[in-house]
């Protein structure tokens, strides 16, 4: 297997970084794969770091490690930039689709890839990074994939939905024993994305035709079905349940429903994104900006009214998606590019930028905790930072 270096620097953003050591180490069980890719960071905000004189890089294989330096010098009042994390690989297809379970101690991955056997979830043990285990969901003719995962809120059930004929295309299994609990009823479009209300009773998927399916989780019954939504639509619950937004079907359309009734409370008509993401407090929703002068904006949920605009960042690639921080301080956006970068709400302003992937970055969340953010995406594999 070739070792796995980490992607160059994003340009524009400087690194915070003097030695890059420990690159390539390989931790392997039960037929997953782990590497680690680390660095060392300064201390000081804007720090000048010392030149080695040459800023040589040398890297010296040794039991199944590749270890490489090199240095660089930090620009004052540049993002910080996080580079270490884990590498956990051996995934068939793109990433689509991670989830952490409450205690942050277990990471699912769905990748999108459609054939015999296809429809596989990993799950990972993130103290070790090692693979625990797999669900699978049934073949239909064709194969069948897994583009979605959710854990729910107690961390014993894990739901799986994706792509197959003949058949339900989304499943619930028990996390502790890897069993089949059954399909959940009219899941037979591809499931795109799924969400557990943090009561855990209630599961909520988007089909890629763009309905909104509302399931009660013991008796996996369809409880409401809605016609409104974007097929690619992200789901975010606010913290007590009581509200739900995603990517409506009209043009730059976020809608927020009540889930119990399906009735709408508010829509915002000013996003390009892929839905919205409510703060821990359940007061603001980050949704990315529509007229493509803006990041993104926060929007008050009471009033419908925007109440912070975040100014394009100066890339200016696309963003597709924004995920609140546990900490409701920061926002993380992503889309166009191999990176995430990390908003502070206060300053309106990139704080950092978590660089590493080989490829387009497809799913993004944060552990519990908030000290960690996992990513997925074409280069087949997830990784893991602690920020």
């Amino acid at each position: 297997m070739p070792v796995v270096l980490p992607a160059p620097a994003k340009s524009g953003v400087s690194r915070r970084t003097a030695l890059l050591a420990g690159v390539g180490v390989v931790v392997a069980a039960g037929g997953g794969t782990a590497w680690w890719l680390g660095t060392r960071k300064t201390g000081g905000e804007g720090a000048q770091l010392p030149s080695t004189g040459d800023n040589r890089a040398a890297s010296d294989k040794e039991g199944g490690s590749e270890q490489s330096t090199t240095s660089s010098v930090t620009e004052p009042g540049r993002p910080e930039e996080f580079t270490e994390h884990v590498q956990l690989v051996d995934h068939k297809a793109s990433v689509s689709s991670v989830a952490w379970s409450p205690d942050g101690r277990i990471l699912a991955s769905a990748e999108d890839g459609l054939g015999a056997g296809g429809a596989v979830v990993r799950i990972w043990d993130t103290t070790t990074n090692k693979l625990i285990g797999t669900v699978q969901n049934p073949d239909g003719p064709g194969g069948a994939s897994a583009c979605a995962v959710a854990i729910s809120p107690d961390g014993k059930i894990l739901a799986a939905g994706g792509n197959r004929t003949g058949g339900f295309t989304t499943y619930l299994w028990n996390i502790a024993d890897r069993s089949m609990i059954g399909g959940l009823d009219d899941s037979r479009s591809i499931m795109k994305t799924l969400r557990f209300h943090p009561d855990g009773r209630t599961l909520v998927g988007i089909t890629h035709t763009g309905r909104l399916l509302v399931w009660d989780v013991a008796t996996r019954k369809v409880k409401i079905g809605l016609t409104e939504a974007q097929g690619s639509s992200e789901l975010s619950f606010s913290p007590d349940g009581k509200l739900l937004a995603y990517a409506g079907t009209k043009y730059q359309e976020i809608k927020i429903v009540d889930p119990a009734t399906g009735r709408t409370v508010k829509t915002i008509n000013d996003s390009t994104g892929d839905g919205g993401s409510f703060s821990p407090d359940g007061r603001s929703l980050a949704v990315v900006d529509g007229d493509g002068k803006n990041s993104m904006q926060l929007w008050d949920v009471e009033s419908g009214q925007s109440k912070a605009v975040f100014p394009r960042a100066d890339d200016g690639l696309t963003i597709a998606s924004a995920l609140f921080h546990p900490d409701g301080k920061t926002v993380a956006t992503w889309g166009q590019g191999n990176f995430v970068q990390l908003w502070d709400v206060a300053s309106k302003k990139v704080r950092a930028t978590v660089i590493g992937a080989g490829g387009q970055i497809q799913t993004v969340a944060f552990s519990p905790d908030g000290k960690r953010i996992a990513a997925g995406g074409d280069d087949k594999s997830v990784r893991i930072w602690k920020i």
